[in-house]
């Protein structure tokens, strides 16, 4: 007599045969790094000293925890960033402004920029910065704004 298969015996057999998951190739898998009772004990003391002198904060745990604190809403609502108002002044006029007063500014010199209500001194001393930053070198200069003269101080320290 011929032996006929039944298509539900491979659930009898001795052997369980499980299917094996292997990653796609190109793609790593990513894990949760470990955390530990220390870990965790570390974060309680960092809370609450944090709260004993009446900070706000919020922590994320390597678990994707949260813990918040801000019982006097000090954080508030996240501000919006607001955009420099356009029209006020052409592109390129801030640098044909600052440019003939600090052109040939020596080591140890101060140049006094003015400042116009059409050209305001915040504009004009942030664009001045990155640009004294990309030819002079960061750390190579400092700036104050004189309210009361209406000019941006400048001194070239290297």
């Amino acid at each position: 007599m011929p032996y006929i298969s039944d298509p539900n015996d491979f659930l009898f057999d001795d052997e369980v045969n499980e299917i094996e998951v292997q990653p796609k190739k190109g793609k790593q898998m990513k894990t949760k790094p470990s955390f530990h009772a220390v870990h965790k004990k570390a974060i309680d003391d960092a809370v609450a000293r944090l709260m004993a002198v009446s900070c706000a904060f919020k922590i994320i745990t390597p678990l994707d925890e949260e813990i918040f604190y801000d019982p006097d809403n000090k954080m508030g609502k996240p501000k919006k960033r607001t955009k420099r108002d356009e029209g006020s002044y052409e592109y390129g006029d801030l640098k044909k402004h600052y440019a003939p007063y600090i052109e040939n500014v020596a080591v140890g010199q101060v140049v006094e920029v003015p400042y116009t209500d059409d050209l305001p001194y915040a504009a004009l001393q942030s664009s001045m910065s990155a640009y004294l930053s990309n030819v002079w070198g960061k750390g190579t200069y400092t700036t104050v704004t004189n309210k009361k003269t209406k000019k941006i101080e400048l001194l070239r320290l290297a």
